[in-house]
C-alpha cells in the first residue's frame, strides 16, 4: 500500500510538471523573421526541452490501462470487460472531449477573428467557422476525420486516446500472445516510424508510447525507486545534449538531414527517465500536495485559450521583435499557467459538478489520478 501511495504521488507531481511543459511548448512566440539566436533559445526551451511531456502522458495512460486490465485475456475482456470499459470512456473521455472542443473553439474565436482583421485576412480564415459545408464544419470542430480539432488543436491528445481505447482488444490480445520484450520492441518501432494511420489520422508515435506503458504495467520496474545520482547526471547531460543539438538544427546552424527526426524521437527516451529519477532524488517527500496538482486534466484542456490571448495581446500592444518575442514567451508561460490554475480552482469552487465532469471526475476515485487521461 505504501508503494502504491508513493507511486501515485509521483505520477501526480510528474503529470503536473508535464502539463506545465505543454504550456511552455505552446508559448513559442518566434516568427518567420526571428533571428537565429531567438530560434535557438525558443526551440531549446519550448520545443526540445518539452518533448518528453506528451509521450509521458501516453506512457502513463497505457500503464494505468494495463494495470486495470491485468489478468484479463482477450476472450474474457471482449466478452465481459470491453462494453463496460467503453461506457466508462464515453463518460470520462469522449463527452469531456466533445465539450472541450466546443468550449475551446468558441473562446478562441474572438482572438483569431481579431488577428485576421488586423492582418487583412478574411474574418473567419483558419477558424472552426471556415468550413466548406456542414460536414467539414463539424469535422473541423470535433476532429472526426482529421488529426485534431481545428478550433482547439491540443485536444489531438484526447482524440488519439479515444481511438486507442476503442482498439483495446488489440492491446489485450498482444499482451496475451506476445512476449513482453517483443511488445516493447513493437512500441519502439511505432515511435521510430511515426506514420499517420490512414483514415484514423492517429500517429503511431502516440500508440507506441501507450503500448510501452501498457507493457510496463506488468513489471516491477515502474515501482522501483531510483536514487542514483550518477544515473541522474548521465540522463541530464544526455537530455541537455540532445535538446541543444535539436535546437541548433532549428536555428539553422547545422543540418543533419534525415537524422533530425531520429534526434527528435530520441529526446523523450532520456527526458522521461531524467524527470523520473529526479523526482526520486529530490522530490520524494511525504508532505501533502497543493490542490492544484489535481487540476492537470483541466490545465491541459484549457491552457491554449489563455496562451492564445496572451500572445495575441502581447504582439498587438508591443509589436514584434526578438526582445519582445522572448519576454512575451516568458510572460505567456507564467500567465497561461496561473490563469489555467485559477480557472480550475474557480470552477471547482463555484461549479463543482461541471469541474468533476470536465476536469476532475477522477480526482477522488480510488485507483484513478487526475491526469490528462481519465485512465480506467
Amino acid at each position: 500500500m505504501e508503494v502504491d501511495k508513493r507511486f501515485s504521488r509521483k505520477i501526480r507531481v510528474l503529470s503536473f510538471i508535464a502539463a506545465i511543459a505543454v504550456i511552455l511548448r505552446h508559448s513559442n512566440t518566434n516568427g518567420a523573421n526571428a533571428s537565429a539566436w531567438n530560434n535557438f533559445i525558443q526551440a531549446l526551451l519550448c520545443k526540445s526541452n518539452t518533448g518528453w511531456a506528451v509521450p509521458f502522458f501516453f506512457l502513463v495512460s497505457g500503464f494505468w490501462f494495463g494495470k486495470s486490465t491485468n489478468g484479463s485475456d482477450v476472450r474474457g475482456f471482449v466478452g465481459m470487460g470491453y462494453g463496460p470499459m467503453l461506457r466508462k470512456k464515453i463518460k470520462s473521455l469522449f463527452l469531456p472531449y466533445a465539450i472541450w472542443c466546443v468550449l475551446g473553439a468558441m473562446t478562441q474565436l474572438p482572438i483569431l477573428c481579431f488577428a485576421n482583421h488586423v492582418a487583412g485576412r478574411e474574418l473567419f480564415q483558419c477558424t472552426v467557422l471556415d468550413g466548406n459545408g456542414v460536414w467539414d464544419s463539424i469535422d473541423r470542430l470535433w476532429g472526426i476525420c482529421r488529426s485534431a480539432p481545428v478550433g482547439h488543436f491540443p485536444l489531438w491528445f484526447l482524440r488519439s486516446l479515444i481511438i486507442i481505447f476503442i482498439a483495446a482488444p488489440i492491446w489485450i490480445a498482444l499482451r496475451t500472445y506476445v512476449p513482453r520484450l517483443v511488445l516493447f520492441l513493437l512500441g519502439i518501432t511505432m515511435i521510430a516510424c511515426d506514420v499517420d494511420v490512414p483514415l484514423l489520422h492517429i500517429s503511431l508515435d502516440a500508440t507506441g508510447w501507450f503500448l510501452i506503458g501498457f507493457m510496463l504495467a506488468g513489471s516491477k520496474v515502474a515501482y522501483t525507486k531510483f536514487t542514483s545520482h550518477q544515473f541522474l547526471l548521465f540522463c541530464g547531460l544526455l537530455y541537455l545534449t540532445l535538446a541543444s543539438l535539436e535546437a541548433v538544427c532549428a536555428a539553422g546552424w547545422i543540418d543533419v538531414g534525415p537524422w533530425r527526426i531520429v534526434l527528435k524521437r530520441s529526446i523523450p527516451f532520456v527526458g522521461i527517465p531524467f524527470w523520473w529519477v529526479l523526482y526520486d532524488v529530490m522530490f520524494d517527500r511525504s508532505s501533502s500536495l497543493p490542490t492544484y496538482f489535481n487540476d492537470t486534466f483541466w490545465i491541459y484542456c484549457i491552457h491554449q485559450v489563455f496562451v492564445g490571448y496572451v500572445i495575441g495581446a502581447g504582439f498587438y500592444i508591443w509589436g514584434k521583435g526578438d526582445v519582445v518575442s522572448l519576454v512575451l514567451m516568458a510572460g505567456t508561460v507564467i500567465g497561461g499557467t496561473v490563469l489555467s490554475i485559477l480557472s480550475a480552482q474557480t470552477v471547482r469552487r463555484y461549479f463543482p459538478k461541471a469541474y468533476r465532469h470536465q476536469g476532475g471526475a477522477h480526482a477522488g476515485d480510488e485507483g484513478r489520478l487526475p491526469l490528462p487521461v481519465p485512465a480506467y
